[in-house]
């Protein structure tokens, strides 16, 4: 399933109620949350946490081994009480090192249980690599720069004032905007109802009107920043299959 695919079911489970979206807002490694997250499951299918209050001064020394804080925290985020929040918030302020993410996750589980609780409504949960904020996913875009051509002071002013206005008028924010050699790279935010594919290349067609100097295929994910190195690589594909195309 695509990633329009993806966004059009998250809005036929909210159907008229957006509140009931709930973003993870910190940028956490998928691979952390999917960690996280399966061991939630398991958790509450033991159902084996009634007496962690008890056991919360744990996590508060330093001879608690990692995977016993681990188990600790997840279980708190599982009771929809305030204590059980507070006593997470309150090891965030001095958490380990290795487990700082791990405690960022459970203090949004049971943020997010104890609103529902409170409000007697559930919630629908969107996490991603890089984030989010106000109901909108962080993105990272990348656009080439076609062979023949160089950034310059015009072609720069070009990318800012034509992508700035397309994303504006879909109601995204523009977080940072990088120039390099042969790319430049994009971080912002974007509304799950926009349609990524028509929006980039909108803006990228705008900015072909004062040159064609952009390539029409980019990168767009929100699943990690890419490296330079990643990037190279993809350009460097993206050129083999272009000259395979044209041969």
């Amino acid at each position: 399933m695509n990633e329009e695919n993806i966004n059009n079911k998250i809005f036929e489970l909210l159907g008229e109620n957006p509140d009931r979206l709930a973003i993870i807002e910190e940028n956490i490694p998928i691979k952390v949350q999917m960690e996280y997250f399966d061991y939630a499951n398991l958790i509450r299918k033991e159902n084996n946490y009634d007496n962690i209050l008890k056991d919360k001064k744990l996590l508060f020394l330093n001879d608690t081994s990692l995977i016993l804080k681990k188990e600790i925290l997840s279980k708190l985020a599982c009771l929809a009480l305030p204590e059980a929040y507070r006593t997470i918030e309150k090891y965030l302020q001095l958490p380990d090192k290795k487990l700082i993410n791990w405690a960022k996750l459970a203090l949004f589980e049971s943020k997010m249980l104890l609103e529902s609780s409170l409000l007697d409504q559930s919630h629908v949960l969107i996490s991603s690599g890089l984030g989010g904020k106000n109901n909108m996913l962080r993105y990272f875009i990348v656009v080439y720069l076609k062979n023949e051509f160089s950034f310059d002071a015009t072609k720069k002013k070009v990318v800012v004032n034509e992508f700035d206005s397309v994303l504006k008028k879909n109601n995204c924010e523009t977080e940072l905007l990088k120039f390099y050699n042969k790319y430049f790279t994009l971080t912002a935010l974007i509304p799950l109802n926009v349609n990524l594919k028509h929006t980039f290349s909108d803006a990228i067609n705008e900015c072909n009107q004062y040159g064609n100097f952009l390539v029409d295929s980019f990168i767009v994910t929100n699943v990690k920043k890419l490296t330079i190195s990643e990037i190279n690589s993809l350009f460097d594909k993206l050129n083999n299959n272009v000259n395979e195309q044209s041969c």
